[in-house]
């Protein structure tokens, strides 16, 4: 049962997208990360923010459920607004968030 497990684990990960390097420097979109040039992908901005796995990141991080409790508005109403204030094509993220997407 556990092979099983295994290779359907591998299997899923095979499918994972790949994404572009980020050849700028600056900060992971989600974890605030210090990123250099090429140490971050380029998620589209469409994929980052349906990204059901960032949601959920974002629900239980303790910094931005604390923030969202003092702000009075909920994950959705948050990453609604983030969404309609982004502008660019990709989101910078870093190898360790990366996962989410």
């Amino acid at each position: 049962m556990k092979l099983l497990q295994r290779r359907k684990q591998a299997t899923t990960q095979d499918k994972s997208p790949t994404y572009s390097h980020y050849a700028g420097s600056g900060v992971c979109d989600v974890c605030n990360s210090p990123v250099g040039s090429g140490e971050a992908f380029q998620v589209p901005t469409p994929v980052f923010w349906a990204s059901k796995k960032y949601k959920k990141w974002v629900a239980t991080n303790p910094i931005t459920k604390s923030q969202l409790a003092m702000s009075g508005i909920t994950v959705d109403q948050f990453i609604a607004f983030q969404r309609a204030r982004d502008k660019t094509k990709y989101s910078a993220v870093c190898a360790t968030c990366v996962h989410l997407f």
